[in-house]
């Protein structure tokens, strides 16, 4: 367990800060290897925007590699520009992270324009045959809540959370990949722009009962093709000048 007092008192006694100004051997701030780890209680936060609104370092909150169960619950994660939290690997299928009653503030990343880097996931689930769990969050100005790679067995359960005032993207994303003459292709277009499609997008997923105010009007959920076996949609509400809550985007 790695624990604090957030809540408690107001002392920073339980603050994790990587700012901008060193060179860091590694973009993440908490690796976690083992099984069974809980995070809680604390404030986890990142450099921020640089002056003038840009950044060079694209860093990461808590990295979740190839584990089986672990928590995260009652942290601030903020500032980080590129994930709060990514989970990968394959003992996660079965017994994925629970990332409950935090609070997601600013993931986002304003990049130079020569720089073509999207990043700014409050959630992560990256590579094949991953899995988190995420209930009761509240996500404010981020880019994307929460995102999946969409390749096969790419899959997270994404309930009853509030997301406030998406900055620059719509709220909840699904990537996907190409399936080409039994080639799987990720990280070429037609499957990293926002109005590209795949063929298919991850596999049995949830998305329900979640609340999305966005006054700026970006749209709630973007699926990138066909889930190989079920996206469970249902139950989320929308409030905003977007009337695009659901928009699946499909190959021709």
């Amino acid at each position: 367990v790695l624990a604090g007092d957030r809540g408690l008192n107001t002392t920073g006694n339980s603050q994790i800060i990587k700012d901008n100004q060193q060179d860091h051997a590694s973009i993440e701030t908490i690796t976690v290897l083992g099984d069974h780890v809980r995070i809680t209680g604390l404030e986890i936060q990142g450099p921020g925007q640089l002056d003038g609104g840009m950044v060079d370092k694209a860093l990461r909150g808590i990295l979740f590699e190839n584990t089986v169960g672990g928590e995260v619950d009652n942290c601030n994660l903020k500032d980080w520009t590129r994930e709060a939290i990514v989970v990968r690997g394959n003992n996660t299928v079965s017994s994925p992270p629970v990332i409950h009653h935090n609070y997601f503030d600013r993931i986002d990343a304003n990049w130079p324009a020569n720089d073509n880097r999207r990043f700014g996931y409050g959630i992560a689930v990256y590579n094949s045959d991953s899995n988190a769990q995420a209930y009761f969050n509240v996500f404010y100005r981020n880019r994307h809540s929460i995102s999946g790679t969409g390749l096969p067995g790419n899959n997270y359960d994404f309930s009853y959370n509030y997301i406030i005032q998406n900055l620059s993207g719509h709220a909840i994303d699904m990537h996907g990949y190409v399936d080409i003459n039994g080639n799987e292709a990720l990280d070429t277009p037609p499957c990293t722009n926002p109005e590209d499609s795949c063929n298919y997008a991850g596999t049995d997923y949830a998305i329900t009962n979640n609340f999305i105010d966005d006054p700026q009007g970006e749209r709630g959920i973007v699926i990138r093709g066909v889930p190989e076996i079920n996206a469970q949609v249902e139950g989320n509400f929308y409030e905003g000048p977007s009337a695009e809550l659901l928009v699946q985007l499909l190959r021709d």
